[in-house]
């Protein structure tokens, strides 16, 4: 009984953790694009992308030399579908697992088609388009609300086994019997 316990607060644990942005990648929406002195490359995850949280990673390479640009001031501005207010939210290195990165996340609350412009500050932009998915059912909550019901499940099944046995070992050392007399 201990044991299903366990695994069910352990199952339940791990559904409060929050996932992981996927930091320093993801699919490729710029390539190397000309912006000024520099080469600008981004990437977004997740793929597909839906609505919720977006991260974009922006790398800025020195257009000549091909050495990283860590003092850019990057902006990534998200233009939704018709009616929607553009976001718009600065890109920095903070807890970027590339340092040399630039990295943000924006949460879109729409479905359609977004553009994306990622600005490098006094320099120039860049565009991409971004379809963007309605909101997936939430898979960790229903695999969670499954283990559930089968560790419980377990728990009841094994008590009630247990429970039986235990009135028949009692029976056999008073020497009576566990039937039913009727």
């Amino acid at each position: 009984m201990r044991t299903g316990l366990l695994l069910l607060c352990l199952a339940l644990g791990l559904g409060w953790a929050s996932p992981l942005a996927a930091h320093g990648g993801g699919v490729i929406r710029i390539a190397a694009e000309p912006i000024g002195p520099y080469r600008l490359s981004a990437w977004t995850s997740p793929e597909p992308p839906r609505v919720g949280r977006v991260h974009v990673t922006v790398g800025l390479a020195d257009a000549v030399t091909g050495a990283a640009v860590t003092n850019a001031a990057v902006r990534i501005v998200a233009h939704g579908p018709e009616g929607a207010p553009p976001l718009s939210v600065s890109a920095t290195h903070e807890g970027a697992l590339i340092p040399e990165l630039y990295e943000a996340d924006l949460m879109l609350p729409t479905p359609g088609e977004w553009r994306f412009t990622v600005v490098v500050e006094g320099t120039g932009s860049a565009d991409f388009n971004l379809v963007v998915r309605e909101a997936a059912p939430n898979w960790t909550w229903i695999g969670l609300g499954g283990l559930a019901i089968v560790v419980l499940g377990w728990m009841a099944l094994t008590s009630g086994r247990r429970h039986r046995r235990s009135v028949g070992r009692k029976a056999e050392a008073t020497g009576f019997s566990a039937k039913r007399v009727g």
